[in-house]
């Protein structure tokens, strides 16, 4: 069985991401009016 190895710098991101993830879903938009989901992928870009 193969298995992957998850560089050290994306591993350390799992918990934010999955953060991420969730605040995404818990409030779905429609499609081409992700205006929230807009703003919070460009207020964590900035970051």
């Amino acid at each position: 069985m193969n298995t992957m190895v998850i560089p050290a710098g994306i591993a350390e991101l799992e918990d934010e991401m999955t953060a991420l993830r969730r605040r995404i879903h818990a409030h779905p938009e429609l499609a081409y009016e992700e205006h929230a989901t807009g703003d919070l992928v460009a207020e964590r870009l900035q970051e």
